[in-house]
């Protein structure tokens, strides 16, 4: 259906091929930025550089949702949600409003 017929008996799908392009350009993005690593890390094989790279790459992610999910959930982190934090401050200012009424100088 969708192939390149390139002699009688072979046939490169085209689809395969756009996947196997991906896969390259998707590996010489891991070979540039793994070129710092390969002067640090000299004795490390290809492998082991890509997953030190898929490490840091996973780990920038886990950080970014870390930040988004703590400005959508706080009282995750904090413990106290936003409406218990409001009625907490709210009940703070009228503690102190009362106090004011009942020590009014006169």
């Amino acid at each position: 259906m969708f192939c390149l017929q390139v002699n009688e008996e072979k046939r490169i799908s085209i689809i395969g091929l756009f996947i196997y392009s991906i896969g390259e350009n998707i590996l010489s993005i891991f070979d540039f930025f793994s070129l710092p690593l390969r002067y640090l890390l000299p004795n490390l094989n290809d492998d082991e550089y890509y997953l030190i790279l898929l490490n840091f790459i996973i780990t920038i992610f886990a950080f970014i949702y870390a930040y988004l999910f703590y400005i959508i959930r706080l009282e995750i982190f904090t413990g106290i949600s936003p409406i218990h934090s409001t009625a907490y401050l709210q009940w703070f200012e009228i503690q102190r409003y009362r106090f004011q009424e009942t020590h009014r100088a006169g």
